[in-house]
């Protein structure tokens, strides 16, 4: 299996409630896992939170992520992130 499917067939095996993603994989492109995480049916209704380097993304929201927070986020704006994906749920 491509190292590319691995993160969408886990999602789809393991059906979590939500999704923290890192943009900034080593391995493999955090947009390119957001956007087929997104494409399939049967895991785009699962919220996503995305964390970047370079700060909240206006394109993680056109992707369809929950949120989009920056790497060096204060705890206080962590744990009112985690609450409003709580609140969705």
């Amino acid at each position: 299996m491509s190292t590319h499917l691995r993160p969408c067939s886990l999602a789809r095996e393991r059906a979590p409630q939500a999704i923290t993603l890192d943009l900034d994989l080593p391995d493999i492109d955090g947009w390119t896992v957001l956007e087929q995480l997104k494409a399939d049916p049967r895991t785009r209704h699962i919220p996503v939170q995305v964390i970047c380097s370079t700060g909240p993304s206006p394109r993680a929201l056109r992707l369809g992520a929950l949120g989009a927070l920056p790497k060096l986020t204060p705890r206080e704006r962590l744990v009112e992130s985690l609450a409003d994906t709580r609140r969705f749920l």
